[in-house]
């Protein structure tokens, strides 16, 4: 894995080959129990008909909401980047691991698949909402799987992700959708973070405010010029000026919830000694209730 930025900078997968010839490999081995073997084959299917450019080509529906085909490859290619590396680490210590600890890599595994198929799910209603299953979710819980999910690719850019947990009641809506959301977010922020020549932090803080739930994460980063801000949320642009991890998806999700997304910034550029910016998405509790 090395240096490889991941899932960060557009997430490849290694020379060790994809995503699904390294699946491949791993069911070749004799010593998987049934019910392992069963999740790895699910995900050698979500693999390749990823990488044989089946999903993209659904993703082109997203044209009508302004959203390039480009944009939605980042979306997907965090959570697959995340998923080669931790195969690749699979790989390598395969011998070493036991069986708990093997399904434990493999469930994080599916779990980014799960990311995945929720992008999917929103793309097949085209821009409607996604799906009507919603289960009880905890945010800090929520924020805890991200966090996990995330740990070794920022400690490679030297990027620090820290939690400021308030007070929330759960809330009742779809898991992957409110993970992805919090993922892209998170993503978007470290992108803006590796042109920044200072120590690099994402803070992720929630709470109840009112009658809302509000998720903040903000980044000590260069900032966005003023110009830039009004439309960030179409132009899938970073700080770092770079294309970013599906800000407009990330909307559409929040508004399917009756929430709404906002952004503050402050340039370094324009404000010297300043720079920072801060995502503050808000989610009424009243319609997270049990249905």
């Amino acid at each position: 894995m090395g240096d490889h930025p991941g899932g960060l900078l557009g997430g490849h997968a290694s020379d060790g080959g994809t995503v699904s010839e390294r699946l491949g490999a791993l069911l070749e081995r004799r010593d998987l129990s049934g019910s392992l073997r069963g999740e790895l084959e699910s995900l050698v299917k979500d693999a390749a008909r990823l990488e044989s450019g089946e999903e993209i080509e659904r993703l082109r529906d997203l044209a009508a909401l302004g959203v390039s085909v480009l944009s939605v490859h980042h979306e997907i290619a965090t959570p697959i980047a995340r998923i080669s590396e931790r195969l690749d680490l699979l790989l390598e210590r395969w011998d070493a691991w036991d069986m708990d600890r093997k399904r434990d890599w493999t469930a994080k595994c599916l779990h980014d698949a799960e990311i995945i198929g929720a992008l999917n799910r929103y793309v097949g209603s085209s821009g409607r909402r996604l799906g009507s299953t919603r289960e009880r979710v905890d945010i800090g819980a929520a924020i805890g799987r991200v966090r996990d999910g995330f740990a070794g690719l920022l400690g490679q850019h030297g990027i620090q992700l820290e939690v400021e947990a308030g007070e929330a009641p759960p809330v009742y809506m779809r898991p992957a959708s409110l993970d992805s959301v919090i993922t892209n977010l998170v993503a978007n922020s470290a992108r803006a973070l590796l042109v920044a020549d200072r120590s690099r932090v994402v803070v992720v803080s929630y709470g109840a405010e009112g009658g809302d739930l509000v998720v903040r994460v903000r980044d000590n980063g260069l900032g966005i010029r003023r110009e830039e801000l009004g439309g960030i949320f179409g132009a899938f642009r970073t700080s770092g000026g770079g294309t970013g991890l599906g800000l407009a998806i990330v909307r559409e999700i929040v508004r399917g919830h009756g929430g709404d997304i906002t952004v503050k910034s402050t340039s370094e550029e324009e404000e010297p000694g300043g720079g920072g910016t801060e995502f503050t998405v808000k989610l009424p509790l009243e319609g997270l209730r049990e249905e």
